[in-house]
């Protein structure tokens, strides 16, 4: 499966080969790589290539588990599965792009043995929870596996208290940023325009005509060091009077398939040392590209084993001790934590989301735990003591609880426990998508009415450009209610073409000031205290379904400043649907039987080639694409062998074994 990822997300970041005289050259090439290539693993190949050219379908549930059942037969040791993964990538590599070996070999020799450990635990394929999963998460294909998601919750108080009124109450700033994407590697200079579709800006090679500047490159690049300092110096001389700094994870950059322990345990030490200097009090998360391999988050359970992540956990908890505001509640535990500041009334709970991510090849592992590690059990003792003491409660994690990445029962679990104590519940912050976002939970996501919104999640954008202009949030936030009063958003604008002299960090647009009519106070009110609620943010999108250009507001800022694809009627009522998807079931991701990528996209393998040639956007403008993800090395690739261009390819080939 990680193979079949890799070749996936290689097809679609790549165009075919341009010429018959390549593709002849490409197909003798893959033709030659047969004699270095194991009986097993030929037969393999072709029964399954025959097996789909025999077939009507192109996708199916039944052609994904016949896949992982192939899969299986390798997986008996790690090696022989890494083994077998770097003969077929030898195999297929020359029919996609030759430059691309060493990201397929690397992300083989990588990721492989996990993989094979998970599919080792997989007994029977059609009855596995396991199974089901991954083809429903990957390629939107079998009916969602029933995975246990009931939590036990405690009985609401017999009187709810008073609604805290933010009338008066005066208001404090809050910063929050997201997603580094820090570079070692990032050299001015480099070219920014590489044939890795992954990462470039790491290698100079004489005169090119997209040279990296010192601030960043936009797209294709990570994070310079420069560019996250000049970051540090815009929230000082913009929100230098902050109260709090919220950092919602990723600092590591995204060359998946190349990392160690060692170069993220530095990289990580390294960043925070600099954020310190600059917020000595931050809330921080894990993100997902901060273990090794990314995404690789084994729960307590597989502690001692060889993917064990304590040196991750360990130097977090040194890194972030003392970084917090108020009272220890609950220590620092494997990316969790639980302070209060019992001056404010408030309690901040840091979740570990990553044990919810569908790309942690650990949650496949059966028998299939519901909730990894008890982390929300937990959760809800913290609400429940925070409820119990008239506290207020901020949630911050990585992964927003509704994206398209998050499993769904874990999400409906989060849902429940969010539904009961949303009169505790202030807000929640995310980062993770790289894009400048708000989400709304409901109490009962069948029934999404303004009455019935009940959490609203703050979702930063990134620093790195990967998906638009570098951008962090400045909240105004009630002292009494610790409600979000209004949200700014600033940015740097790399096609300014001074950028590269030096970063002018600047505000994007602030809530309020765009949609003044959805936060209209009530008579005798004052605009400046009514809150950023989930009622209030339903109300708009409400507004949006009425008048498109409302909503081309909102669609233009998600991408920071840059110019988004045109979102036209299908795109807009599927990204309305995203915003009110709190609970991951209901937010319209991978309705459509096709190739999720690893950066969250569900997309036909149709589509590719239309998209190639200059089709019209807006037709996939609607889907989430979440850069963050990044693991497009790992199980994804799934779907590319049942591409109809590679499949008449290994037709050629195969038919010579």
């Amino acid at each position: 499966m990680l193979l079949f990822r890799v070749l996936l997300s290689l097809s679609f970041a790549l165009t075919a080969l341009a010429s018959p005289e390549k593709d002849a050259i490409a197909l003798e090439d893959a033709k030659a790589r047969l004699n270095e290539t194991s009986p097993d693993v030929i037969n393999e190949l072709s029964l399954f290539v025959r097996s789909v050219e025999m077939s009507p379908e192109s996708l199916s549930c039944y052609h994904c588990k016949s896949l992982i059942k192939k899969l299986k037969k390798f997986s008996e040791t790690n090696t022989a599965f890494v083994t077998s993964g770097v003969e077929l990538c030898s195999i297929v590599r020359p029919l996609l792009n030759r430059s691309l070996k060493d990201i397929c070999v690397e992300g083989v020799t990588e990721h492989g043995p996990l993989v094979a450990e998970v599919l080792r635990t997989i007994q029977d394929v059609e009855k596995s929870a396991a199974a089901t999963l991954l083809c429903n998460n990957f390629l939107q294909v079998c009916p969602a596996a029933t995975v246990g998601s009931k939590i036990d919750l405690p009985p609401p108080p017999t009187k709810l208290p008073e609604p805290k009124s933010s009338d008066g109450e005066g208001s404090y700033k809050v910063i929050h940023f997201s997603d580094l994407h820090i570079d070692p590697l990032y050299e001015i200079g480099a070219i920014g325009e590489c044939s890795n579709p992954f990462l470039c800006c790491r290698t100079v090679s004489g005169h090119t005509k997209s040279p990296s500047g010192p601030f960043g490159y936009a797209k294709k690049c990570d994070t310079s060091y420069d560019l996250e300092e000049s970051m540090y110096r815009a929230t000082k001389e913009l929100a230098g009077d902050a109260n709090y700094t919220i950092f919602t994870g990723d600092i590591v950059d995204r060359e998946v398939w190349h990392t160690s322990p060692e170069t993220n345990a530095k990289t990580i030490h390294e960043a925070y040392d600099r954020m310190k200097k600059v917020f000595p009090h931050f809330y921080p998360a894990v993100g997902n590209h901060e273990s090794s391999p990314a995404n690789s988050f084994p729960l307590a359970v597989e502690s001692g084993k060889k993917y064990d992540i304590k040196w991750l956990y360990g130097l977090l908890s040194s890194l972030w001790k003392g970084t917090q505001v108020g009272q220890v509640e609950s220590e620092h535990y494997r990316g969790r934590y639980s302070y209060r500041d019992t001056q404010r009334g408030l309690r901040v709970i840091g979740i570990n989301t990553n044990l919810y991510y569908y790309l942690n090849l650990w949650l496949y592992m059966e028998p299939m735990n519901p909730d990894p590690e008890g982390q929300l059990k937990w959760l809800v003792q913290e609400l429940a003591a925070a409820e119990q003491m008239g506290e207020k409660v901020w949630i911050i994690g990585h992964m927003p609880m509704g994206d398209v990445d998050v499993m769904r029962h874990s999400s409906n679990m989060f849902n429940q426990i969010t539904s009961r104590f949303s009169h505790t519940i202030s807000a929640m912050f995310f980062g993770h998508t790289h894009l400048d976002q708000y989400q709304i939970s409901y109490k009962d996501g069948a029934k999404q009415t303004a009455g019935n919104a009940s959490v609203i999640s703050f979702i930063a954008p990134s620093i790195t450009p990967s998906d638009g202009n570098p951008a962090f949030r400045v909240y105004d936030v009630g002292k009494v209610s610790h409600n979000v009063l209004d949200s700014t958003t600033y940015f740097t604008d790399m096609s300014d073409p001074r950028y590269q002299r030096g970063p002018k960090w600047k505000s994007l647009y602030s809530i309020k000031s765009i949609f003044p009519g959805a936060f209209k106070p009530h008579v005798g009110g004052d605009m400046s205290s009514v809150p950023i609620s989930a009622e209030r943010w339903h109300t708009l999108t409400e507004m949006w379904e009425i008048y498109p250009k409302v909503f081309q507001v909102y669609w233009k800022n998600k991408v920071t400043g840059t110019d988004p694809k045109y979102c036209n009627t299908e795109c807009r009522k599927k990204e309305i649907c995203l915003v009110r998807g709190g609970r991951a079931e209901d937010n319209c991701a991978g309705m459509t039987p096709g190739v999720k990528l690893g950066d969250g996209r569900p997309r036909q393998l149709e589509a590719r080639r239309a998209e190639g040639e200059g089709s019209d956007s807006a037709a996939h403008a609607h889907e989430q694409v979440n850069h963050c993800g990044g693991s497009s090395l790992i199980l994804n690739a799934l779907g590319t062998l049942f591409d109809p261009d590679l499949q008449a390819k290994l037709r050629q080939v195969v038919r010579q074994a």
